[in-house]
C-alpha cells in the first residue's frame, strides 16, 4: 500500500535546483521520493546534491531518489548505517531490489568516484532500473498520468541508446566543478586582487594636488574722463564711454485757492423793447431805465431806435429790438428771473402803456461781498509742492529705466525745464483751481563693464610678469564727479585688488615626481608663494607621486 506520509515529486529533466527545493518546501509530508529522469539536470553536480541536503534539513524532510541515471545507479548498492532521524542528512536514493537507503553524504562522495567507472559496468544495470522504475510509476499517486511517466521513459531509453559517446563525454566535463578545491579557488581570487592592485599602481595612480596661493591686497586710484562721442574705453588717454538719459515726469494736482477780497459787480442781461404805439419808429437814448415787475431798475448803456409796428391780416404787429441792461446797483438780489419791464421816464404819457419790455433768460452777476479768489501766492505755493512731488517720481522713473550694468554719475542730474499750467487764470474768483507741473530731467549713466574694463588694463599696465589678478576680489569706490566747462565730467575711482604670484605648473611636477609623502609636504612649505597645499592620492594606499607627468594634477584654489 501507499504510504500515506510519503509524497512522490517528479523532477522535470531541466529542472533546476532551486525550483525542487521550492516543490519540497511547499509538501506537507515528512517523507518525500524524487522520480529523476536519466539525464536528469539535478544529478550532474554534486553541488546539487548538498544543496538539496541543506535545503531538506532546514524544511525537516527525509528524500529519497529514484532514478535510472547512472549518477544514482552507482550508489544505490552501496549500504549506509540506518538511522531513524528525519533530518536532512536521511536524504538517500531508493533501490526496489534491495530496499536500503544511503545518507546524502554517502551519495555525494559515491557519486565523485562512480563517475570515473567504465560505462560498460553502467550498462549491466539498465534493465534493473527500468523494471525498478516501473514499479515506482506503479505506485505513484494519480495527480501525474502514468503514460506521460512512461513516455518519459521511452525518451530516456531512446536517449541513452542513442548518445552512449556523447554522455560519456558529458560526464567527464560535469566533474570538473565539483573537484575545485576551497585552496584552489582561494588562490585564484587572491590572484585577481593581485593582479588587480598592480594594474591600479602601475596604470591608474594618480595625485590630484589644490594649492590655495597667497593674496596680497593692492590700492589704486585712477581718474577718469567721460567722453560722448566715443563708443568703447580709451586706455591711452582714460576715457570711457557715456549716455545721457532724459525722463518726462507729468503731475496734476487740485488745490484751494486762499485769495480773498470784497467783490461788488451789477447783475445784467438782455431784454426786448416793443413798439405798439406807432408805425414810426421810437428812439430811445442812452442810460434810459427800464423797471422790472420785482421793482429792480435796470439801465441800458446804448441808445436804440425801436421800428414801429405793422399790420399783418388786419392785426397791428408791434416793432421789436434787443438790448443789453445793466442792474442801477451792485448786489445778487438784482440776479432775478425772465420778467417783463416798463419804462419810467414815459410814465403819464401815452407811449407808457405802448412801448415796454421783457426778458426770456435770467439776470445774473450780481455780487457785493467777500470771495475766495486764485492768487499770485496760491500759484507759487502750488507750484512749488507740485514740482517736488514731480522730480522725486522722476527720480522713480530713473530707477525703473536704469539696469543693473549701468552706473549712475549722481552730480550729473539737473532738472532742465519746468513748465506749468493751470486751468483758471491767476485772480479768479474761485473755491479751488487745478495745476500741471511738467519737468524734465536728465543725467549721465556709464556702463559698468566699460568701467571695469578700464580698470583691468590700469592695473594689467603697472603689474609685474610675476603677478596676477585675483578675480572676483576687486572693490571700487567712485569720488565725487566733477563736471567740466565741455560737459565732459572727470570721475575719480578708488579701487583694491588682490594680487597673487604666478606658479610655474610644469616645473612642479618635474620637482615633485616620485616624490614620497613627506618629501612632498615639504617641498610646498618651502614655497612662501603659496598659503596651503591639499594633497590626493589616488589608490589611497599609494603615497608617493608618480613619476609620470600626466599623473599629476595640480590646481588652484578659486
Amino acid at each position: 500500500m501507499e504510504n500515506k506520509n510519503n509524497k512522490i515529486i517528479y523532477v522535470k529533466t531541466g529542472e533546476e535546483i532551486i525550483s525542487i527545493v521550492n516543490r519540497i518546501k511547499q509538501c506537507e509530508k515528512d517523507e518525500v521520493t524524487l522520480l529523476v529522469p536519466f539525464n536528469a539536470l539535478l544529478l550532474k553536480s554534486v553541488v546539487n546534491l548538498k544543496v538539496l541536503k541543506k535545503k531538506a534539513g532546514e524544511a525537516r524532510k527525509n528524500i529519497s531518489i529514484i532514478t535510472t541515471d547512472k549518477n544514482g545507479m552507482t550508489i544505490e548498492n552501496k549500504q549506509a548505517p540506518k538511522t531513524e532521524n528525519k533530518t536532512a542528512n536521511n536524504l538517500t536514493t531508493a533501490n526496489k531490489r534491495e530496499n536500503k537507503k544511503i545518507r546524502i553524504f554517502d551519495i555525494v562522495r559515491k557519486i565523485d568516484k562512480t563517475n570515473n567507472t567504465k560505462l560498460s559496468e553502467n550498462n549491466s544495470d539498465t534493465t534493473n532500473h527500468k523494471i525498478e522504475t516501473e514499479t515506482e510509476v506503479k505506485n505513484a499517486p494519480e495527480s501525474k498520468p502514468k503514460e506521460e511517466w512512461f513516455n518519459e521513459e521511452k525518451d530516456i531509453k531512446a536517449s541513452k541508446i542513442a548518445s552512449v559517446d556523447i554522455s560519456k563525454k558529458e560526464k567527464k566535463r560535469k566533474t570538473i566543478l565539483p573537484v575545485i578545491s576551497s585552496k584552489v579557488f582561494a588562490t585564484f581570487i587572491f590572484s585577481c586582487f593581485a593582479i588587480t592592485a598592480l594594474i591600479a599602481f602601475f596604470v591608474f595612480q594618480k595625485v590630484n594636488i589644490i594649492i590655495a596661493l597667497k593674496a596680497q591686497e593692492t590700492s589704486y586710484n585712477f581718474e577718469f574722463v567721460t567722453d560722448e562721442a566715443i563708443e568703447e574705453i580709451d586706455t591711452t588717454y582714460n576715457k570711457i564711454p557715456v549716455e545721457r538719459i532724459e525722463v518726462v515726469s507729468e503731475k496734476t494736482e487740485a488745490y484751494s485757492a486762499t485769495g480773498k477780497k470784497r467783490m461788488t459787480e451789477k447783475a445784467g442781461g438782455e431784454i426786448t423793447v416793443y413798439n405798439e404805439y406807432s408805425s414810426n419808429p421810437q428812439k430811445i437814448v442812452a442810460n434810459t431805465r427800464f423797471l422790472s415787475k420785482e421793482g429792480k431798475l435796470f439801465k441800458i448803456t446804448k441808445s436804440i431806435t425801436i421800428p414801429g409796428f405793422s399790420r399783418v391780416e388786419g392785426k397791428d404787429v408791434p416793432g421789436e429790438v434787443t438790448a443789453t441792461v445793466y442792474a442801477d446797483v451792485a448786489g445778487e438780489e438784482y440776479n432775478i428771473d425772465a420778467s417783463s419791464f416798463t419804462l419810467p421816464g414815459l410814465q403819464g404819457h401815452p407811449k407808457y402803456a405802448s412801448v415796454y419790455a421783457r426778458s426770456t433768460q435770467a439776470m445774473s452777476g450780481g455780487i457785493d461781498k467777500d470771495v475766495l479768489y486764485f492768487s499770485e501766492s496760491d500759484y507759487i505755493t502750488a507750484k512749488e509742492k507740485l514740482v517736488k512731488i514731480a522730480e522725486e517720481e522722476s527720480e522713480q522713473d530713473f530707477s525703473s529705466k536704469i539696469s543693473e550694468q549701468v552706473l549712475l554719475l549722481e552730480n550729473t542730474k539737473e532738472f532742465s525745464e519746468t513748465e506749468v499750467k493751470t486751468n483758471i487764470k491767476v485772480g479768479a474768483v474761485a473755491d479751488n483751481f487745478e495745476m500741471t507741473v511738467l519737468v524734465k530731467t536728465n543725467a549721465l549713466f556709464i556702463d559698468k563693464n566699460n568701467l571695469a574694463d578700464l580698470i583691468t588694463a590700469k592695473i594689467n599696465s603697472e603689474l609685474g610678469k610675476n603677478m596676477e589678478l585675483v578675480e572676483g576680489s576687486r572693490n571700487y569706490e567712485i569720488k565725487e564727479t566733477i563736471q567740466n566747462e565741455n560737459g565732459s565730467v572727470r570721475i575719480p575711482v578708488y579701487v583694491t585688488q588682490d594680487l597673487i604670484t604666478k606658479i610655474d605648473t610644469n616645473k612642479i611636477r618635474e620637482e615633485i615626481a616620485g616624490k614620497n609623502e613627506l618629501e612632498l609636504n615639504n617641498y610646498f612649505n618651502n614655497i612662501r608663494e603659496i598659503e596651503s597645499v591639499n594633497i590626493k592620492f589616488w589608490p589611497e594606499w599609494i603615497k608617493s607621486v608618480p613619476a609620470s607627468w600626466d599623473k599629476i594634477n595640480i590646481e588652484f584654489e578659486k
